[in-house]
């Protein structure tokens, strides 16, 4: 799971200190969830994904514990929507799109 910032570069924290931008670390975007707002934003969208960016750079990755929904869920929160981590796992299954259908 990764998140885009305003320019539609994902974000994704993809291994230990790691985050990858427009470099997804399990391969091509299969699904996709826009976040209602983000658009009307740009710049405290943005400055949220960085905040979540700085923290988990400095992080061990774990799978099961400290992984990339976490980086996303936290970027979620610190934009304002109180979005957790099965919440915004939830919404990406029951709002997300294809790029393939």
């Amino acid at each position: 799971m990764g998140i885009g910032d305003s320019e539609g570069k994902i974000h994704d924290f993809a291994g230990p200190y790691s985050i990858g931008i427009d470099s997804f670390m399990v391969g091509t975007v299969w699904r996709y969830a826009p976040v209602r707002g983000a658009e009307k934003d740009s710049a405290d969208w943005d400055a949220a994904v960085q905040k979540s960016d700085r923290k988990y750079s400095k992080m061990m990755h774990n799978i099961c514990c400290n992984n990339c929904h976490h980086h996303t869920a936290d970027a979620l929160t610190f934009s304002g929507r109180p979005n957790g981590l099965v919440s915004s796992w939830l919404h990406c299954l029951l709002h997300g799109k294809c790029t393939w259908c």
